[in-house]
């Protein structure tokens, strides 16, 4: 065995130890929480040190988050973000500490108050974004800062906020010296917040923006986190501002659009949440012969994929479809049945 491939297992064996200890510390707070009602405190002598391994053991449970909720959605995998994020907050400093774990928490508060937000647990997912900015600011990660506030400009256009969401995207694009990947962002949420409040012309002018900068391409000074703001996602977005103007046959073409464009590179849970969008812009236009596959492929998805915003999106539509043909009203009604809380995997 040559010494590269043993360092590479030794360092494999450091974040299964990390891993496993994250694991026993969840267990031992479950346990403590049902006797007394709450977290038990950290910061035991059988806690480990918060070094190098320890904070590569946070940014691992980080990335085992992320593909959790492609597969699985917000509902189930937001439980076990919050656990782990608990426990990771209350040994950060509160100043001067170890920027790398810092920044590593703030990831992670992140990755929580997304999964919050997908499994349409609002008051946490705002309480956790907080933490995560405040988190992302003492370790002096501008990077993830302006993640978590594009997350929070998102919400707080789906809690119906536009003006707030406005004011954070419009601060965002004025106060920081912003990467174009990320710029485009903010500028997707001005669009969808002016949308909602009715200013069709700013609303199409700022998306017409985005298009533009999408094709100078990704730059050098795009942070990581930026490799899914792509084609797909941007004409997702598009779809979303006509929708948000009442506009429901160019919506219906973009949703459409986006998923062909994310057929092979669409997690299971992206897909899910835009054939939802689709199908609800069909039942606005009564398009039955449409909405009836779209809803029939939604339906494996519903039992499989844990995701509260589409839950909610898919159970307004099904209120609305009160003229669709019996065949369809059937779908749907099974649609409502098996949407929800994922069943648990074989």
């Amino acid at each position: 065995m040559t010494d590269g491939r043993q360092g590479w297992m030794l360092r494999l064996q450091q974040l299964q130890r990390t891993r496993l200890w994250l694991l026993r510390q969840l267990l031992t707070e479950q346990r403590d929480r049902g006797r007394s009602g709450r977290f038990a405190p950290v910061g035991t002598p059988t806690n480990p040190p918060v070094d190098a391994e320890y904070v590569e053991g946070v940014r691992a449970a980080v990335r085992e988050l992320v593909a959790l909720d492609g597969r699985r959605g917000g509902v189930g995998t937001s439980r076990q973000a919050v656990r782990w994020f608990r426990s990771v907050r209350r040994m950060v400093p509160g100043s001067a500490g170890d920027r790398d774990f810092a920044a590593a928490a703030a990831e992670l508060g992140e990755v929580t108050g997304w999964l919050l937000y997908d499994a349409d647990r609002q008051v946490s997912a705002r309480r956790v974004n907080r933490e995560a900015l405040e988190l992302s600011r003492l370790a002096g990660d501008r990077s993830m800062e302006l993640f978590v506030l594009t997350n929070m400009s998102m919400q707080s256009l789906y809690v119906h906020r536009p003006r707030e969401a406005l004011g954070i995207a419009d601060t965002a694009l004025a106060c920081y010296r912003l990467p174009p990947r990320v710029a485009s962002l903010f500028r997707l949420r001005r669009a969808r917040a002016l949308a909602v409040l009715g200013d069709r012309d700013g609303a199409l002018a700022t998306m017409a923006r985005v298009r533009a900068d999408f094709t100078d391409g990704v730059s050098t000074r795009d942070p990581f986190w930026t490799w899914w703001v792509d084609d797909c996602e941007l004409v997702w977005h598009k779809g979303m501002v006509h929708a948000n103007l009442g506009d429901w046959a160019p919506a219906i073409d973009e949703f459409s659009r986006s998923l062909e464009l994310g057929e092979h590179t669409d997690t299971r849970r992206g897909r899910y949440a835009r054939l939802a969008c689709l199908l609800a812009a069909l039942v606005h236009v009564r398009d039955w012969s449409r909405a009836e596959p779209v809803a029939l492929e939604l339906l494996p998805m519903a039992r499989e994929v844990g995701s509260g915003r589409a839950t909610r999106l898919l159970r307004r539509t099904s209120a609305r479809a009160t003229s669709a043909p019996a065949t369809v009203h059937d779908i749907f009604a099974e649609l409502e049945r098996g949407a929800g809380e994922p069943r648990r995997a074989p």
